[in-house]
């Protein structure tokens, strides 16, 4: 990179986005050096919260004091990188350079900050070895956002002999513009410093399941005086697919070819092709002359050909399913090139996304060309088992919907033929229209270029071609008071896609980092979410499969860098902030009961337990903040609860007898006699202030979040013409408001108008007596009922503290041997579970 200072920042597409740090007119000088070596410290301060955003320059490191055979053996090393620690997460790298006696790095960063630390450290590596630190302390002019530029002597085994020249600015999160103004009345112009911008001008649609029954019908009245219509997912899905001329591409964690997007509940024959399964349909499609590509991830664990996988995720049987055909399979594992991934990394990390695109027909208004792109991307796999609807059925339809992709995930040797409980899912998808869809088919072309390689790049479909194609074009006017501004975030790396920029500007302005092995790393997806947090006002509603993290911030003896991303404790912090203002603000986030597995499983039971230390740490902040303004009564779960979602259900008429029955001593007995279980909560979905949407495929945990492990695709929209300020009393009621009511609605069971106002003390106490009220009607023994709601209470008991245990009599997950806490140390590398 050249020098950056003095000049303007500029996105990918020329719009100017600032300046870096360095550039900052200085209200602040520190060119002292540290003291002389030899000298006692003081007392050592206490730690600072560094929550907002460090802008950081790395400049030069000037080390000609430094002997130089030292400078030769460096580069040998591999050159020497520089690194910013907050204590104890690293946080930045730079690339590696060679050796010089005056090292030039001339990088910045910009880095979002919840750390409590009394200094950030910045370290020099020539490998593995350290070549010195500088120590920059954690003042009251940095936390009140001074520019910082100075000198740094390198602390090491051989003082004096280098220094670093570094320049930073912190800025503290509420004092962010956007801090509480949710989408300013539609004049957000989306998350910065991202790769790709925000469009305007969309369509989505949002999914809250894969399916929705016709027996599912809530009267949610919106402002454009109309009812809110869930959609049928799978069965839109269906009809673009069979309706595309050119293209299909699809990118999964897992596609199952036998399994049918479109079903009849009394398994009866579908008009025309409606009832083929997803490889008829594609090897149709193909032979009729549509490209049909795939990347499918290749879970190693099934390459022996002696076991099904790990994750059962069929991918072998989907590569022979369209060997030969004229649909182009591809099988790619998830290889990051970091040293500590090697040995796990083909094996545990994953290729994530859940994507669909394909041509459509242009809109009327939009260009002469016919064809268009469309996509659909979220957290629903095309394979077995994610077949569901609002009711969540765990004994009927077995042997007609549910008859070729049943799915029990959670309970060892069961099958059709041994009857329930099915595992019911609960899942989120999108629909998207507009210069977005173009956003999703180029990520799908970056992927199929880096992994299917130069010699397969014919197979792609032009889209330049303007006698068929528009131009990427907005699906509708900005005026229209229906249209979206969407914006498409990513967890990706350059060892799953090409065209990352790679000049350091460029790196800068599209919110890049380096990570392990110097790739780099796009992880966007962490970043919508802490903005969206920390623009919250009112409330955020989450579901996901997932949720742990910020290790940083857990109790001492098991606090590490392990899963450092932030998303628990902005959402811990954001509370905290809002009891010290006297404002209401009620979270509420939906996990499945246990993971998905046998809940007594010891990758599960770590799962579990670092779960349960990401929920105390969070609520140790909580009641931190309520000590503090003489609240320390108050009812945690005021502002932060957390539930998971089961059903119950009574014997049914004509209901499927399986032709032999599970064990009497087996898990899977205990819950076909009890008649019940969970819902799995698989989606990755966040409501903010019924007005900002985010669904994806990423889990809230570091795999997801980190960028360079698992790869995930997700998009954060909102309607400008629905927001706080434009609503006459203050509540948007666009289709994000839509939305989030309709799925609350096959959660609990009643639309009531209270849960209008989810941020009120009135709405979290109504939820939390319907959750309490089915959580006791599934967990009790007798008698059996059929739940009108499914959201239940997760089954801890809060201390005063912000302990967890379980609740009396709860110790074990029902009909099973799984306790709830997890485990009490963890079993495996953290790596692999977090």
């Amino acid at each position: 990179m050249g020098n950056t200072h003095g000049k303007s920042m500029r996105d990918r597409y020329g719009k100017s986005v600032g300046k870096c740090c360095a550039c900052i007119p200085v209200k602040h000088q520190d060119k002292r050096l540290p003291g002389p070596p030899g000298i006692p410290p003081a007392e050592a301060p206490a730690p600072r919260l560094l929550h907002g955003i460090l802008e950081i320059t790395l400049d030069e490191v000037d080390t000609s004091g430094m002997p130089s055979l030292f400078r030769k053996v460096d580069d040998l090393l591999g050159g020497v990188i520089a690194t910013v620690e907050l204590s104890p997460v690293r946080v930045a790298r730079t690339r590696p350079i060679k050796r010089k006696k005056v090292m030039k790095f001339q990088e910045s960063f910009r880095i979002f900050c919840g750390h409590l630390v009394t200094s950030i450290d910045v370290f020099v590596y020539s490998g593995a070895v350290c070549l010195g630190r500088a120590k920059i302390s954690v003042t009251e002019q940095v936390l009140d956002g001074e520019r910082i530029d100075g000198w740094y002597e390198l602390e090491g085994d051989r003082e004096g002999i280098a220094k670093f020249h570094i320049v930073l600015q912190f800025t503290q999160a509420m004092k962010d513009r956007y801090w509480d103004a949710g989408v300013a009345g539609g004049a957000f112009e989306g998350v910065s410093h991202a790769l790709f911008p925000m469009r305007k001008g969309c369509k989505v649609v949002p999914y809250q399941n894969s399916h929705i029954d016709e027996a599912f019908n809530p009267k949610i009245m919106l402002d454009n005086g109309q009812f809110y219509k869930p959609e049928k997912g799978w069965e839109t899905l269906y009809h673009a697919m069979n309706d595309a001329k050119h293209f299909i591409y699809v990118a999964g964690w897992s596609v199952n070819a036998t399994i049918a997007l479109v079903r009849d509940k009394e398994g009866k024959p579908l008009p025309g092709n409606l009832g083929e399964t997803i490889g008829e349909l594609l090897v149709r499609k193909a032979n009729e002359g549509v490209t049909v590509l795939m990347l499918v991830w290749d879970d190693k664990t099934d390459n022996t050909h002696l076991l099904t996988g790990i994750m059962n995720s069929h991918d072998e049987d989907t590569f022979a399913f369209f060997r030969h055909t004229k649909v182009h399979c591809l099988l790619c594992p998830r290889n990051p090139e970091a040293k500590e991934f090697k040995l796990v990394a083909g094996f545990i990390f994953t290729h994530h996304q859940k994507v669909v695109c394909m041509d459509a027909p242009a809109l009327p208004s939009s260009h002469p060309a016919p064809r268009r792109v469309l996509a659909f991307q979220g957290g629903i796999d095309l394979c077995d088992g994610r077949y569901c609807f609002p009711s969540h059925p765990l004994f009927q339809y077995l042997d007609t919907l549910f008859k070729n992709d049943y799915h029990q995930g959670s309970i060892v040797g069961a099958a059709l033929a041994h009857g329930g409980p099915r595992e019911p899912w609960h899942d989120c998808y999108s629909k998207l229209e507009g210069e977005i869809a173009w956003d999703v088919h180029e990520n799908f072309r970056q992927r199929w270029l880096k992994q299917a390689g130069k010699m397969r790049a014919h197979q792609l479909v032009s889209i330049t071609n303007r006698e068929i194609f528009c131009p990427p074009t907005p699906a509708t006017t900005e005026d229209d008071p229906e249209s979206w501004n969407v914006q498409l975030f990513r967890s990706l790396d350059e060892t799953s896609g090409v065209d990352l920029p790679q000049g350091q500007i460029e790196i800068f302005n599209a919110g890049l980092v380096r990570q392990a092995a110097g790739n780099v790393t796009e992880r966007s997806i962490q970043d919508a979410y802490i903005q969206a947090i920390r623009r919250a006002k009112r409330f955020l509603y989450i579901e996901n499969q997932y949720f742990l993290g910020s290790s940083h911030m857990w109790e001492p003896n098991f606090r590490d860098e392990s899963a450092a991303q932030l998303i628990p404790l902005e959402i811990a912090l954001k509370i905290a902030s809002k009891i010290r203002a006297g404002e209401d603000f009620s979270v509420y986030i939906v996990n499945p009961l246990w993971p998905d597995g046998p809940p007594a499983s010891l990758s599960g039971q770590d799962i579990m337990l670092f779960h349960r230390k990401t929920l105390e740490m969070m609520y140790r902040i909580i009641h931190k903040a309520l000590i503090d303004m003489n609240r320390s009564h108050e009812d945690m779960t005021h502002y932060l609860s957390f539930y998971c979602l089961g059903n119950r259900e009574t014997v049914k008429p004509n209901e499927y007898i399986p032709p032999v029955k599970p064990n009497s001593d087996t898990d899977y007995h205990k819950s076909q006699t009890n008649r019940r279980f969970m819902i799995y909560c698989h989606a990755k979905m966040m409501v903010v202030d019924d007005e900002y949407l985010i669904i994806g495929s990423a889990n809230i945990n570091q795999r997801s979040m980190d960028g360079g492990r698992d790869t995930e695709m997700a998009m954060g929209a909102f309607q400008p013409h629905h927001t706080m300020t434009h609503a006459t009393d203050g509540i948007p009621r666009g289709s994000v408001h839509g939305f989030r009511v309709s799925t609350w609605f096959e959660h609990l069971g009643y639309q009531e108008e209270v849960f209008d106002r989810p941020w009120t003390r009135e709405c979290k106490k109504r939820v939390n007596e319907l959750a309490t009220r089915y959580w006791e009607e599934y967990s009790r023994l007798e008698p059996i009922v059929d739940m009108q709601g499914h959201l239940m209470r997760y089954p801890y008991s809060i201390g005063e503290d912000g302990t967890i245990g379980s609740l009396p009599g709860h110790e074990f997950f029902p009909d099973s041997s799984g306790p709830v806490l997890g485990a009490e140390k963890p079993t495996f590398p953290r790596i692999l579970t977090v």
